[in-house]
């Protein structure tokens, strides 16, 4: 996962899948409790809809603290990493300076 000024990327070892969301396209980053079962249906990489009737993308490898990178039109991604709190503010400044 790469967070920084010109957006955020996540992708397997493989390099595929890769989801990512440019910096124009930032609308905000949070960090989120992940429950695999419970938001995503299970582990690894899945879709659903969201809680904002958009869909939203899931990598989840574990319960716990995850992000959460959301795109102008609602859509997201969540992320279950070791600090998010860290790449949260990092998308958020970005986020910011393309508002």
């Amino acid at each position: 996962m790469t967070a920084g000024p010109r957006g955020f990327v996540v992708r397997s070892t493989l390099g595929w899948p890769r989801l990512s969301v440019p910096a124009s396209d930032l609308a905000a980053a949070g960090v989120v409790q992940v429950d695999p079962m419970a938001d995503f249906g299970g582990w690894g990489i899945r879709w659903v809809i969201g809680p904002r009737g958009k869909g939203r993308w899931g990598i989840a490898t574990r319960r716990g603290p995850g992000l959460e990178v959301v795109r102008h039109d609602g859509r997201s991604i969540v992320v279950t990493v070791d600090d998010a709190g860290t790449a949260a503010a990092v998308l958020e400044t970005y986020a910011r300076e393309q508002a």
